[in-house]
């Protein structure tokens, strides 16, 4: 999703910088290089290096004083670019709540007190839906009516790499409510879902519906969630 964006803002009022926590090449590299985004690449998270993780993030803010937004998303961990962002005096801090739970292995409890220090370093809270909101940032998130979106129609693109068109066209365009949201993906195995969206589109279309952004006004469906 995130390369969706970036793929087509105008690059000439909105940059994207990305940092990295591993030096091994990622898929998108070299795309984000020709888009003219940098790469950085930090110590990595290992807590004992969390001091020379802070000296780095300190070193890179200074030399770069455009910076006013961090965003994080890679799991409870994205805590430590939003701390050095907060001690250095970045403006806008936002996590944005990708799972409903979190992974227990060996490093369990570094991630649980990586979520406890979240609340305190963000000033924006992103979330795919009610169960990662109560995930990361707690039920009483939900209860004071914060707002999350999750969708009434589904291209069933998520049930495979590569799904064929015409079974995304036919799942997408299934959906009869007087408002729709569709869920779909974006990532290098989702080829066939840009490929079946003009499609998608054009169905609506014909039948009257407008597409429209996201604001206070617009029609939240929710699924039930049972864990």
């Amino acid at each position: 999703m995130l390369m969706n964006y970036y793929r087509h803002i105008d690059r000439n009022q909105v940059q994207f910088d990305f940092l990295c926590n591993k030096t091994k090449p990622g898929a998108y590299d070299d795309e984000v290089q020709r888009l003219g985004g940098r790469i950085y690449h930090t110590p990595g998270l290992n807590p004992a290096k969390y001091p020379l993780y802070l000296k780095y993030m300190k070193k890179l803010f200074a030399e770069h004083p455009e910076y006013k937004i961090v965003e994080a998303h890679n799991g409870a961990l994205g805590v430590y670019a939003l701390h050095a962002a907060k001690v250095n005096n970045i403006p806008v801090r936002i996590y944005h709540a990708h799972g409903a739970s979190i992974t227990k292995d060996w490093k369990l409890p570094l991630k649980l007190f990586c979520r406890s220090r979240l609340t305190a370093n963000i000033t924006e809270r992103y979330t795919c839906g009610k169960a990662a909101a109560e995930c990361y940032y707690g039920k009483e998130v939900v209860e004071k009516g914060y707002q999350y979106y999750d969708w009434n129609g589904d291209s069933t693109d998520a049930s495979g790499n590569h799904v064929a068109v015409d079974k995304l066209i036919r799942n997408g365009t299934s959906c009869h409510d007087n408002n729709v949201m569709i869920l779909c993906h974006d990532t290098q195995a989702k080829d066939t879902t840009v490929q079946a969206l003009p499609a998608i589109i054009e169905h609506y279309k014909n039948l009257g519906y407008t597409f429209k952004g996201i604001d206070d006004a617009t029609y939240a469906p929710h699924q039930s969630v049972n864990n």
